[in-house]
């Protein structure tokens, strides 16, 4: 990835982290967060245990997600809205992470 893309990511997820829109309950719909995190599985081929993988938690957690029992913590709402709007940063991310493990 270039360093102007990668300065515009950055740049975007500060925003999302000061305006905290994705973690303030007053300011984000949970049914939207409910459909987030399978229309990102669905956008870049992955099954629960791979998103799973590549996201550092337990396939139950993506699946009470994606069933609206839980919600993904702050940080992981961040990585799911960058999988969403960078789906190449995110894999680009997540694989050359877990290919260190």
């Amino acid at each position: 990835m270039d360093s102007r893309r990668f300065n515009k990511l950055v740049e975007k997820v500060r925003w999302v982290r000061n305006h905290r829109i994705l973690c303030d309950r007053k300011s984000y719909d949970d049914s939207k967060e409910v459909h987030l995190v399978s229309a990102v599985r669905e956008k870049l081929s992955l099954t629960q245990e791979r998103l799973a993988e590549l996201m550092g938690v337990s396939v139950d957690d993506v699946s009470k997600w994606e069933m609206g029992f839980t919600d993904p913590k702050c940080s992981e709402k961040i990585v799911l809205w960058i999988a969403d709007n960078y789906p190449e940063v995110f894999l680009e991310a997540a694989y050359n992470i877990t290919q260190e493990k």
